[in-house]
Protein backbone atom coordinates (compact mmCIF):
# COMPACT_ATOMS: atom_id res chain seq x y z
CA UNK A 1 0.00 0.00 0.00
CA UNK A 2 1.42 3.63 -0.90
CA UNK A 3 2.38 5.78 1.76
CA UNK A 4 -0.16 8.01 0.91
CA UNK A 5 -2.95 5.78 1.20
CA UNK A 6 -1.58 4.76 4.97
CA UNK A 7 -1.95 8.52 5.73
CA UNK A 8 -5.48 9.11 4.39
CA UNK A 9 -6.61 5.77 6.73
CA UNK A 10 -4.52 7.37 9.69
CA UNK A 11 -6.71 10.87 8.88
CA UNK A 12 -10.16 8.92 8.37
CA UNK A 13 -9.85 6.92 12.16
CA UNK A 14 -8.80 10.20 13.29
CA UNK A 15 -11.82 11.97 12.24
CA UNK A 16 -13.61 8.96 13.36
CA UNK A 17 -11.93 9.15 16.47
CA UNK A 18 -13.00 12.70 17.46
CA UNK A 19 -16.90 12.28 15.64
CA UNK A 20 -17.74 9.45 18.10
CA UNK A 21 -16.72 11.55 20.88
CA UNK A 22 -18.96 13.80 19.70
CA UNK A 23 -21.71 11.43 19.14
CA UNK A 24 -21.33 9.90 22.42
CA UNK A 25 -21.47 13.37 23.94
CA UNK A 26 -24.41 14.66 21.59
CA UNK A 27 -26.60 11.18 21.48
CA UNK A 28 -30.14 12.74 23.06
CA UNK A 29 -29.76 15.02 20.84
CA UNK A 30 -29.26 13.36 17.33
CA UNK A 31 -32.27 11.01 18.84
CA UNK A 32 -34.29 13.90 18.97
CA UNK A 33 -33.33 15.32 15.72
CA UNK A 34 -33.44 12.26 13.74
CA UNK A 35 -35.03 10.01 15.85
CA UNK A 36 -32.61 7.27 15.70
CA UNK A 37 -30.75 6.19 18.85
CA UNK A 38 -27.23 5.31 17.79
CA UNK A 39 -26.21 3.96 21.19
CA UNK A 40 -29.39 1.94 21.47
CA UNK A 41 -28.81 0.51 17.79
CA UNK A 42 -24.68 -0.85 18.42
CA UNK A 43 -26.00 -1.92 22.28
CA UNK A 44 -22.67 -1.13 23.42
CA UNK A 45 -21.06 2.07 25.38
CA UNK A 46 -19.72 4.76 22.16
CA UNK A 47 -17.00 4.78 24.57
CA UNK A 48 -15.27 1.73 22.86
CA UNK A 49 -14.80 3.38 19.73
CA UNK A 50 -12.45 6.22 20.29
CA UNK A 51 -9.48 4.20 21.53
CA UNK A 52 -10.27 1.47 18.84
CA UNK A 53 -10.23 4.21 16.08
CA UNK A 54 -7.15 6.18 17.71
CA UNK A 55 -5.13 3.35 17.63
CA UNK A 56 -5.67 2.42 14.68
CA UNK A 57 -5.10 5.99 13.06
CA UNK A 58 -2.18 5.68 15.06
CA UNK A 59 -1.37 2.41 13.16
CA UNK A 60 -1.24 3.77 10.10
CA UNK A 61 0.32 6.90 10.80
CA UNK A 62 3.79 8.27 9.66
CA UNK A 63 4.33 8.65 13.30
CA UNK A 64 4.61 5.45 14.01
CA UNK A 65 7.20 4.77 11.16
CA UNK A 66 9.70 7.57 12.09
CA UNK A 67 9.15 6.54 15.77
CA UNK A 68 10.44 2.96 14.93
CA UNK A 69 13.35 4.46 12.90
CA UNK A 70 14.28 7.56 14.29
CA UNK A 71 12.91 8.78 17.23
CA UNK A 72 12.00 5.96 20.15
CA UNK A 73 9.82 7.30 22.58
CA UNK A 74 11.90 8.75 25.60
CA UNK A 75 12.88 6.70 28.61
CA UNK A 76 11.03 9.05 31.01
CA UNK A 77 7.89 7.90 28.75
CA UNK A 78 8.29 4.73 29.17
CA UNK A 79 9.09 4.24 33.03
CA UNK A 80 5.28 6.20 33.09
CA UNK A 81 3.27 3.93 31.37
CA UNK A 82 5.22 1.38 33.17
CA UNK A 83 4.39 2.61 36.38
CA UNK A 84 0.80 3.25 35.23
CA UNK A 85 0.17 -0.61 34.58
CA UNK A 86 2.17 -1.32 37.88
CA UNK A 87 -1.01 0.89 38.96
CA UNK A 88 -3.56 -0.98 37.46
CA UNK A 89 -2.72 -4.64 38.74
CA UNK A 90 -2.36 -2.37 42.03
CA UNK A 91 -5.48 -1.38 42.19
CA UNK A 92 -7.03 -4.80 40.85
CA UNK A 93 -5.09 -6.10 43.91
CA UNK A 94 -6.75 -3.62 46.50
CA UNK A 95 -9.97 -4.22 45.30
CA UNK A 96 -10.60 -0.43 44.02
CA UNK A 97 -13.81 -0.98 41.92
CA UNK A 98 -13.27 -2.22 38.48
CA UNK A 99 -15.58 0.45 35.87
CA UNK A 100 -13.12 3.21 37.47
CA UNK A 101 -10.15 1.13 36.83
CA UNK A 102 -11.05 0.60 33.11
CA UNK A 103 -11.89 4.18 32.48
CA UNK A 104 -8.56 5.65 34.06
CA UNK A 105 -6.68 3.09 32.11
CA UNK A 106 -8.84 3.92 28.95
CA UNK A 107 -8.19 7.32 29.45
CA UNK A 108 -4.03 6.99 30.13
CA UNK A 109 -3.61 5.19 26.66
CA UNK A 110 -5.59 8.00 24.88
CA UNK A 111 -2.79 9.97 26.33
CA UNK A 112 -0.12 7.64 25.26
CA UNK A 113 -1.40 7.25 21.89
CA UNK A 114 -1.98 11.18 21.54
CA UNK A 115 1.61 11.11 22.58
CA UNK A 116 2.63 8.56 19.67
CA UNK A 117 0.60 10.07 16.62
CA UNK A 118 1.76 13.79 17.73
CA UNK A 119 4.72 13.62 15.08
CA UNK A 120 2.12 12.86 12.58
CA UNK A 121 2.04 15.94 9.70
CA UNK A 122 -1.50 14.27 7.89
CA UNK A 123 -3.00 14.58 11.56
CA UNK A 124 -1.87 18.22 11.84
CA UNK A 125 -3.18 19.04 9.05
CA UNK A 126 -6.46 17.93 10.34
CA UNK A 127 -6.54 20.61 13.02
CA UNK A 128 -5.78 23.15 9.76
CA UNK A 129 -8.85 21.95 7.91
CA UNK A 130 -11.44 19.52 8.40
CA UNK A 131 -11.53 19.58 12.02
CA UNK A 132 -12.43 23.08 11.96
CA UNK A 133 -15.37 21.85 9.84
CA UNK A 134 -16.25 19.60 12.74
CA UNK A 135 -16.04 21.92 15.41
CA UNK A 136 -18.68 24.30 14.11
CA UNK A 137 -20.58 21.17 13.19
CA UNK A 138 -20.03 20.15 17.54
CA UNK A 139 -20.80 23.71 17.93
CA UNK A 140 -24.52 23.60 17.10
CA UNK A 141 -25.34 20.24 18.62
CA UNK A 142 -24.28 22.27 21.99
CA UNK A 143 -26.44 24.87 20.76
CA UNK A 144 -29.44 22.58 20.29
CA UNK A 145 -28.64 20.88 23.87
CA UNK A 146 -29.65 24.06 25.51
CA UNK A 147 -33.30 23.40 24.64
CA UNK A 148 -32.84 19.75 27.03
CA UNK A 149 -32.27 19.55 30.61
CA UNK A 150 -30.37 16.34 31.53
CA UNK A 151 -31.76 13.74 31.25
CA UNK A 152 -32.46 12.20 35.31
CA UNK A 153 -32.49 15.85 36.42
CA UNK A 154 -35.43 16.39 33.64
CA UNK A 155 -37.54 13.15 35.24
CA UNK A 156 -37.90 14.83 38.86
CA UNK A 157 -38.73 17.88 37.15
CA UNK A 158 -35.84 19.88 37.62
CA UNK A 159 -35.80 23.46 36.63
CA UNK A 160 -32.87 23.54 34.09
CA UNK A 161 -32.42 27.16 34.17
CA UNK A 162 -32.10 28.28 38.41
CA UNK A 163 -33.21 31.30 39.26
CA UNK A 164 -29.32 32.50 39.85
CA UNK A 165 -28.60 31.83 36.31
CA UNK A 166 -27.02 28.93 36.89
CA UNK A 167 -27.57 26.67 33.40
CA UNK A 168 -25.58 23.18 34.98
CA UNK A 169 -28.64 21.16 34.51
CA UNK A 170 -28.88 21.97 30.54
CA UNK A 171 -27.64 19.31 28.55
CA UNK A 172 -25.43 21.32 27.00
CA UNK A 173 -23.42 21.38 29.78
CA UNK A 174 -22.28 17.95 29.36
CA UNK A 175 -21.80 18.13 25.82
CA UNK A 176 -19.71 20.96 26.14
CA UNK A 177 -16.87 19.35 26.24
CA UNK A 178 -17.43 18.18 22.64
CA UNK A 179 -15.40 21.59 21.83
CA UNK A 180 -12.35 21.27 23.93
CA UNK A 181 -9.75 20.84 21.00
CA UNK A 182 -10.22 24.14 20.33
CA UNK A 183 -6.92 24.82 21.57
CA UNK A 184 -4.71 23.92 18.47
CA UNK A 185 -7.63 25.44 16.03
CA UNK A 186 -7.32 28.34 17.44
CA UNK A 187 -3.61 28.59 18.19
CA UNK A 188 -2.17 27.53 14.53
CA UNK A 189 -4.08 30.18 13.04
CA UNK A 190 -3.01 32.78 15.73
CA UNK A 191 0.94 31.94 15.03
CA UNK A 192 0.32 31.49 11.11
CA UNK A 193 1.71 34.10 9.79
CA UNK A 194 0.59 33.42 6.09
CA UNK A 195 -2.97 33.87 7.32
CA UNK A 196 -3.72 38.05 5.94
CA UNK A 197 -7.76 37.90 4.88
CA UNK A 198 -10.21 38.00 7.01
CA UNK A 199 -7.68 37.01 9.89
CA UNK A 200 -10.50 37.93 12.61
CA UNK A 201 -11.89 34.45 12.00
CA UNK A 202 -9.11 32.84 13.77
CA UNK A 203 -10.70 33.70 16.85
CA UNK A 204 -13.93 32.35 16.09
CA UNK A 205 -13.04 28.70 18.11
CA UNK A 206 -12.13 31.03 20.91
CA UNK A 207 -15.37 33.00 21.16
CA UNK A 208 -17.08 30.42 20.61
CA UNK A 209 -15.41 28.48 23.24
CA UNK A 210 -15.65 30.91 25.96
CA UNK A 211 -18.96 32.02 25.53
CA UNK A 212 -20.45 29.13 26.51
CA UNK A 213 -17.99 28.64 29.17
CA UNK A 214 -19.47 32.27 30.42
CA UNK A 215 -23.18 31.10 29.82
CA UNK A 216 -22.61 27.98 32.31
CA UNK A 217 -21.13 30.06 34.78
CA UNK A 218 -18.10 28.22 34.71
CA UNK A 219 -14.98 30.29 36.22
CA UNK A 220 -11.71 28.19 36.30
CA UNK A 221 -12.62 26.99 31.88
CA UNK A 222 -13.01 30.94 31.70
CA UNK A 223 -10.05 32.32 32.80
CA UNK A 224 -7.83 29.31 31.19
CA UNK A 225 -9.48 30.40 27.97
CA UNK A 226 -8.50 33.89 28.03
CA UNK A 227 -5.20 32.83 29.45
CA UNK A 228 -4.38 30.83 26.64
CA UNK A 229 -5.06 34.11 24.84
CA UNK A 230 -2.61 36.37 26.53
CA UNK A 231 0.41 34.03 26.96
CA UNK A 232 -0.50 33.33 22.91
CA UNK A 233 -0.24 37.02 22.49
CA UNK A 234 2.95 37.32 24.92
CA UNK A 235 4.76 34.91 22.76
CA UNK A 236 3.58 36.37 19.41
CA UNK A 237 4.27 40.16 20.51
CA UNK A 238 8.22 38.81 21.66
CA UNK A 239 8.47 36.63 18.66
CA UNK A 240 7.50 39.43 16.08
CA UNK A 241 9.67 42.34 17.53
CA UNK A 242 8.17 44.87 15.49
CA UNK A 243 6.12 47.82 17.16
CA UNK A 244 2.91 47.54 14.76
CA UNK A 245 2.53 43.72 15.98
CA UNK A 246 2.61 44.75 19.31
CA UNK A 247 -0.06 47.84 18.90
CA UNK A 248 -2.16 45.66 16.68
CA UNK A 249 -2.15 42.25 19.22
CA UNK A 250 -2.63 44.50 22.35
CA UNK A 251 -6.37 46.54 20.44
CA UNK A 252 -7.56 42.62 19.70
CA UNK A 253 -6.57 41.74 23.07
CA UNK A 254 -8.55 44.91 25.31
CA UNK A 255 -11.19 44.80 22.90
CA UNK A 256 -12.21 41.20 23.85
CA UNK A 257 -11.73 41.87 27.23
CA UNK A 258 -13.96 44.70 27.25
CA UNK A 259 -16.58 43.17 25.53
CA UNK A 260 -15.99 39.93 27.35
CA UNK A 261 -16.46 42.06 30.62
CA UNK A 262 -19.72 44.07 29.22
CA UNK A 263 -21.58 40.58 28.48
CA UNK A 264 -20.25 38.70 31.64
CA UNK A 265 -23.70 37.65 33.47
CA UNK A 266 -23.95 39.06 37.02
CA UNK A 267 -24.29 35.38 38.47
CA UNK A 268 -20.61 34.90 36.86
CA UNK A 269 -18.93 37.70 38.63
CA UNK A 270 -20.61 36.63 41.75
CA UNK A 271 -18.82 33.38 41.24
CA UNK A 272 -15.55 35.15 41.08
CA UNK A 273 -16.39 37.61 44.23
CA UNK A 274 -17.24 34.11 46.17
CA UNK A 275 -14.98 32.56 48.52
CA UNK A 276 -14.79 29.03 47.99
CA UNK A 277 -12.63 26.72 49.29
CA UNK A 278 -14.76 23.18 48.59
CA UNK A 279 -11.64 21.79 46.30
CA UNK A 280 -8.54 22.88 48.21
CA UNK A 281 -11.05 21.31 51.30
CA UNK A 282 -10.90 18.31 49.26
CA UNK A 283 -7.60 17.78 47.99
CA UNK A 284 -6.43 18.33 52.01
CA UNK A 285 -9.26 15.55 53.15
CA UNK A 286 -7.58 13.13 50.38
CA UNK A 287 -4.01 14.01 51.35
CA UNK A 288 -4.63 13.44 55.23
CA UNK A 289 -6.14 9.52 54.59
CA UNK A 290 -3.23 8.87 52.88
CA UNK A 291 -0.85 6.25 55.41
CA UNK A 292 2.71 6.86 54.64
CA UNK A 293 3.12 3.91 52.24
CA UNK A 294 -0.09 5.54 50.18
CA UNK A 295 2.05 9.05 50.01
CA UNK A 296 4.46 7.08 48.13
CA UNK A 297 3.07 4.94 46.19
CA UNK A 298 -1.18 5.99 46.22
CA UNK A 299 -3.77 3.37 45.93
CA UNK A 300 -3.79 2.52 42.72
CA UNK A 301 -6.33 2.69 39.83
CA UNK A 302 -9.54 2.82 40.27
CA UNK A 303 -8.18 4.51 44.22
CA UNK A 304 -10.64 6.71 46.03
CA UNK A 305 -11.06 8.53 49.08
CA UNK A 306 -13.77 9.07 51.37
CA UNK A 307 -16.09 12.18 50.86
CA UNK A 308 -16.69 14.21 53.87
CA UNK A 309 -18.68 17.49 54.29
CA UNK A 310 -21.03 17.46 51.61
CA UNK A 311 -18.19 16.72 48.85
CA UNK A 312 -19.45 15.02 46.00
CA UNK A 313 -19.96 11.49 46.03
CA UNK A 314 -19.47 8.79 42.72
CA UNK A 315 -20.37 6.00 44.64
CA UNK A 316 -20.88 3.80 47.66
CA UNK A 317 -18.28 1.15 48.64
CA UNK A 318 -18.92 -2.36 49.94
CA UNK A 319 -18.69 -0.55 53.31
CA UNK A 320 -21.84 1.58 52.78
CA UNK A 321 -19.10 4.74 52.60
CA UNK A 322 -19.40 7.60 50.42
CA UNK A 323 -16.19 7.69 48.31
CA UNK A 324 -15.07 9.43 44.99
CA UNK A 325 -12.27 8.11 42.60
CA UNK A 326 -11.93 12.16 40.99
CA UNK A 327 -10.82 15.02 42.54
CA UNK A 328 -11.58 18.46 41.62
CA UNK A 329 -8.04 19.66 41.68
CA UNK A 330 -5.58 17.65 38.83
CA UNK A 331 -2.83 17.57 40.68
CA UNK A 332 -3.57 15.56 43.23
CA UNK A 333 -5.33 13.04 40.65
CA UNK A 334 -1.73 11.32 39.84
CA UNK A 335 -1.20 11.72 43.78
CA UNK A 336 -4.13 9.48 44.92
CA UNK A 337 -3.32 7.13 42.24
CA UNK A 338 0.25 6.57 42.62
CA UNK A 339 1.60 8.47 45.47
CA UNK A 340 4.41 11.15 44.66
CA UNK A 341 6.45 8.95 43.06
CA UNK A 342 3.44 9.38 39.88
CA UNK A 343 3.14 13.03 40.90
CA UNK A 344 6.74 13.52 39.82
CA UNK A 345 7.34 11.87 36.89
CA UNK A 346 4.31 13.56 35.29
CA UNK A 347 5.42 17.10 36.30
CA UNK A 348 9.16 16.52 36.21
CA UNK A 349 8.23 15.48 32.66
CA UNK A 350 5.80 18.68 31.87
CA UNK A 351 8.82 20.79 33.67
CA UNK A 352 11.26 19.23 31.59
CA UNK A 353 9.92 19.73 28.21
CA UNK A 354 8.24 23.08 29.14
CA UNK A 355 11.79 24.17 29.92
CA UNK A 356 13.71 23.01 26.85
CA UNK A 357 10.97 24.39 24.73
CA UNK A 358 11.15 28.03 26.62
CA UNK A 359 15.11 28.26 25.66
CA UNK A 360 14.64 27.45 22.27
CA UNK A 361 11.64 29.55 21.26
CA UNK A 362 12.89 31.42 18.73
CA UNK A 363 12.99 28.40 16.99
CA UNK A 364 9.82 26.51 17.65
CA UNK A 365 7.04 25.92 14.76
CA UNK A 366 3.67 27.12 14.48
CA UNK A 367 3.08 23.33 16.06
CA UNK A 368 5.41 23.74 18.48
CA UNK A 369 4.41 27.44 19.64
CA UNK A 370 0.90 26.09 19.91
CA UNK A 371 1.58 23.21 22.26
CA UNK A 372 3.53 25.19 24.52
CA UNK A 373 0.74 27.32 24.86
CA UNK A 374 -1.74 24.84 25.48
CA UNK A 375 0.54 23.03 27.63
CA UNK A 376 1.51 25.52 29.94
CA UNK A 377 -1.58 26.86 30.67
CA UNK A 378 -3.65 24.00 31.19
CA UNK A 379 -0.63 22.11 33.12
CA UNK A 380 -1.11 25.54 35.54
CA UNK A 381 -4.85 24.96 35.64
CA UNK A 382 -4.45 21.42 37.03
CA UNK A 383 -4.73 23.82 40.37
CA UNK A 384 -7.49 24.31 40.11
CA UNK A 385 -9.34 22.19 37.59
CA UNK A 386 -9.73 18.56 37.28
CA UNK A 387 -7.33 15.69 35.57
CA UNK A 388 -7.96 13.90 31.61
CA UNK A 389 -10.44 11.72 32.19
CA UNK A 390 -13.04 9.54 30.16
CA UNK A 391 -15.33 12.63 30.50
CA UNK A 392 -12.86 15.02 29.09
CA UNK A 393 -11.00 13.09 26.14
CA UNK A 394 -9.72 16.03 23.85
CA UNK A 395 -8.00 17.51 27.06
CA UNK A 396 -6.29 14.13 27.04
CA UNK A 397 -5.48 14.11 23.13
CA UNK A 398 -4.72 17.62 23.18
CA UNK A 399 -2.11 17.11 26.86
CA UNK A 400 -0.76 14.12 24.76
CA UNK A 401 0.25 15.66 21.68
CA UNK A 402 1.75 18.74 23.13
CA UNK A 403 4.30 16.29 25.07
CA UNK A 404 5.03 14.39 22.30
CA UNK A 405 5.42 17.02 19.54
CA UNK A 406 7.58 19.13 21.97
CA UNK A 407 9.83 16.09 22.40
CA UNK A 408 10.34 14.69 19.25
CA UNK A 409 13.27 16.13 18.15
CA UNK A 410 14.73 15.88 21.72
CA UNK A 411 16.86 14.07 23.03
CA UNK A 412 16.29 12.87 27.03
CA UNK A 413 18.89 14.27 29.42
CA UNK A 414 19.33 12.60 32.28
Amino acid sequence: MKKNSYRKISQTFFILFVLVVGIHKSNYVITELTGINIQSIIQISLLTFPLLFLFISYLFSSSRKISTRKNKDSFLVNIIFFYVNILLLYGLIRGNNIANIFLEYWTAIIVLLSYKISTSEEIWSLFKGKLIIVFYIFTVLVLLGTRYTLVHLAEIGYDAVKPGGSTTGLLAYDMAPMLDFWPFLFLLGFFNKRIKKIRILIYAPFVIYLLFQIFFLKRAPSVRAVSILILASLIHMKLSGNNYAFIKQSFVFITIIIVGFLFTPEALMDRFETDDTSRQDEFVGMLTELNPLELVVGRGLGGYYYVQNGGVVQYINDDGKNVNSLLHIGVGYPILKGGFLFFFLIFYHILKTVYRSLIRIKKLSIEELSCLVFLIVYSVFRLIEGPPSAGAIFDALLFGMSLGYLNRNIKPQF
